[in-house]
């Protein structure tokens, strides 16, 4: 299932770019047809049976789904969650085609802030605000809202969102489940300090031991990765190390982007957002750009050997 949504979602994207034609050495803005096939990646809004992306309706009923790169179904797109994948997006919003669901972190909570409004998991600091929704997985299918203050140490949890280069993940859903749920930890992060003789790096705040893993692609420091394993205070015995798709395969192709701007470089024209380098330069631009904005981003991604996704728009998305 997970390799015939990668083989959905490149067959689209290939499809756009042979439509577009080649690149010239600049960035070159072509307004899409009506109907066009883009890849989208970030954080859904909405309510549940009425979805939305970047402020448009999100048809799911007919995508193929992954979570975590594992088989999954539509449902799973919940309010919050943090999609990539492909879609179709007409006048009347996008029906997607493939994605995948995925989480920042997984885990148990060390402990609770109210008056930070904070979480700390596997030793990261998650930050709750007005945005975030939280909610309890139930029997078939179904979720029931929480609060903070219903969250306790102990509970098992998934967190979507971003994590911010200034700071801690910035919470777009938490999910707390059932206590029957898989003993298993996972996050994301950025490999540093990688020790290929002793099989450890540092990612994410915490130290991973990869010597018992199975590693997909290559570890090279600043590679962003998937880790699945065992988490002990600030370590991370991973059963999976995964590096994250490079992007290079879908290069000269359409791209929208919701979530929260880090690591703002005004000089530079540039920002991080969903793990995306986007260069503003040649943007027309809705509002003040600052850490923390939660934007809407429309652009194309280029062959550049540093994949840059080239922004054509940016709005403040509302959620």
């Amino acid at each position: 299932m997970a390799r015939r949504f990668w083989q959905t979602l490149m067959t689209g994207l290939v499809a756009l770019a042979l439509a577009c034609g080649g690149r010239s050495s600049r960035p070159t803005f072509v307004s899409p047809s009506p109907s066009f096939t883009v890849a989208v990646s970030g954080v859904v809004a909405g309510a549940s049976g009425a979805l939305f992306f970047n402020r448009q309706p999100l048809h799911t009923g007919s995508a193929l789904v992954t979570a975590q790169g594992r088989p999954s179904t539509p449902s799973k797109i919940q309010p919050g969650t943090v999609i990539q994948g492909a879609a179709t997006k007409t006048s009347e919003g996008y029906q997607l085609q493939s994605a995948d669901v995925h989480h920042e972190l997984e885990g148990v909570i060390d402990g609770v802030d109210l008056v930070g409004s904070r979480l700390i998991i596997l030793g990261q600091a998650v930050k709750v605000d007005a945005l975030t929704v939280m909610e309890e997985e139930g029997p078939g299918e179904a979720y029931a809202r929480l609060t903070l203050a219903q969250l306790k140490a102990g509970d098992r949890v998934e967190v979507y969102g971003s994590l911010a280069l200034e700071g801690p993940v910035l919470a777009t859903r938490i999910e707390r489940e059932p206590a029957s749920a898989r003993d298993e930890a996972s996050c994301h992060g950025l490999v540093s300090a990688l020790d290929s003789a002793a099989k450890t790096f540092l990612a994410g705040g915490r130290t991973v031991s990869y010597s018992a893993a199975m590693v997909t692609g290559a570890l090279v420091n600043g590679a962003r990765v998937e880790l699945h394993g065992t988490a002990s205070g600030k370590s991370l015995a991973a059963t999976w190390v995964k590096v994250e798709m490079s992007r290079e395969g879908l290069a000269d192709s359409e791209w929208e982007v919701c979530g929260t701007i880090s690591g703002l470089d005004p000089a530079a024209k540039t920002f991080m957002l969903m793990s995306h380098k986007m260069d503003y330069s040649l943007a027309k631009v809705e509002g003040t750009l600052v850490n923390g904005a939660r934007v809407g981003v429309a652009g194309r991604r280029d062959a550049d050997e540093v994949p840059v996704l080239r922004v054509r728009e940016i709005e403040n998305s509302g959620a």
